[in-house]
């Protein structure tokens, strides 16, 4: 079926450097898909990339079950285009890759119709918004490699990032960028010549934990510098999840193991913490022009808060994280220049003890939780599923090395088999 056909441009980049960056806005202009959508490319799967199509600006009207099973072409429904079989397709058949003639013979054709037109040029060109005043296509502002020599000297070491305030509804005014919120471990990647440190926003060295970040990031192209980031494990539709890479540690899951990179504070004996945001975002962007994973950059989604933090929950995903334009970089701070926007209303709870095993189960029944209130520690419940038994073996291990006399919670709870 031929279910949709238009037109598309593409929001002010080059269209094959953003394919090739894996993060494209388009403009979609056709018979059932219409308004701005992001193209972004989330990993490679045996050897090719899979994709992820955000659907952003205003919301995509519904469309009706009839239009949605019918072609724009010939107005068939699958049913009938599969009954009557004169559309068939089969993928990977020799006679259906073009050869160099056939090629040749394609273009041949193109050039001539574009004569026709009273055009000399063969391949044509994807429509471009008009170039920004003052900045690149994009409208972000372009710093010259000059311009960096002219900011403070800094040494590269580990800041402590930047943080962002929970809220509950995206703000009204303000000139904010939004990008995709990862579930996985913030990381401050520094790196002086060949030497990298992967540090926790606790000050703890990661680099044992994950080895192929930071062998990477021996590659990458700055002789040093300090970079804000996330290290996220990948589930099979590509979205970050935190259960995946604590599984790695404690029953040696195999998953992806991705680092995006989303902001630069100090590149090559130069402080960048003072410039604004998008100043930041665009060094950083060019650093990364090129760079493969398990590093990728993790830039700004065009489009309306709203319609994308619904977008982001349909697909499963955390949030959005949304951020001033124009704010530096704060350490440490959470002054409220940026903000987190989540999906899914989540708590925090805490391992305080765990139950002896029942019948064929080894190790421990079930782990008690709690939460914080104030200074109390407050019981709030039991699980018990969820383990297998290298799971259970691992956690068991590390409760019996943490494993005090008496009772952590403040309220007991109402059965007393816990540890």
């Amino acid at each position: 079926m031929v279910w949709d056909r238009g037109q598309y441009h593409v929001y002010g980049e080059e269209p094959l450097k953003a394919l090739k960056d894996g993060r494209m806005h388009l403009v979609m202009d056709g018979e059932k898909a219409k308004g701005e959508w992001s193209l972004i490319r989330t990993r490679m799967e045996a050897g090719k990339p899979q994709w992820l199509l955000l659907k952003s600006g205003a919301s995509i009207k519904a469309i009706s079950k009839k239009r949605d099973d019918e072609s724009v072409k010939t107005g068939r429904t699958m049913a009938q285009i599969a009954a009557q079989k004169d559309a068939e397709w089969q993928s990977n058949r020799e006679e259906d890759k073009p050869t160099a003639a056939s090629r040749l013979k394609s273009r041949i054709k193109a050039a001539l119709k574009k004569k026709d037109k009273g055009e000399n040029e063969i391949v044509g060109q994807a429509h471009r918004l008009p170039k920004a005043k003052g900045g690149n296509r994009s409208g972000r502002p372009t710093i010259p490699s000059a311009a960096l020599k002219e900011l403070p000297k800094a040494k590269p070491r580990f800041i402590d990032p930047m943080k962002a305030r929970l809220v509950d509804a995206p703000p009204s005014g303000g000139d904010w960028s939004y990008e995709l919120k990862f579930d996985g471990f913030r990381v401050c990647a520094v790196k002086d010549g060949r030497k990298i440190s992967l540090v926790s926003r606790n000050g703890n060295e990661m680099r044992t934990r994950f080895p192929e970040v930071a062998e990477a990031l021996k590659d990458f192209p700055a002789d040093e510098c300090v970079i804000d980031g996330e290290v996220v494990a990948l589930d099979e539709k590509g979205r970050s999840s935190f259960q995946l890479l604590q599984g790695l540690e404690m029953e040696g899951h195999k998953a992806p193991i991705v680092f995006y990179v989303f902001d630069v504070m100090q590149l090559n004996g130069r402080s960048l913490t003072g410039l604004p945001l998008t100043a930041r975002k665009e060094v950083l962007a060019k650093v990364c022009d090129g760079v493969a994973d398990p590093i990728r950059y993790s830039g700004e989604i065009s489009g309306d808060a709203e319609v994308l933090l619904a977008e982001v929950g349909r697909l499963g995903l955390e949030g959005l994280i949304g951020k001033l334009r124009n704010s530096a970089y704060e350490p440490g701070s959470r002054s409220g220049s940026w903000i987190k926007l989540k999906v899914l209303n989540e708590q925090e709870f805490v391992i305080g003890g765990f139950t002896p095993p029942q019948g064929a189960r080894q190790h421990f029944g079930a782990i008690l939780v709690g939460y914080f209130e104030g200074k109390k520690f407050l019981f709030a419940g039991k699980v018990g599923t969820g383990f297998n038994t290298k799971s259970l073996a691992s956690l068991h291990k590390k409760l019996k090395s943490e494993e005090r006399n008496d009772c952590p919670f403040a309220d007991l709870p109402s059965k007393q088999g816990g540890q």
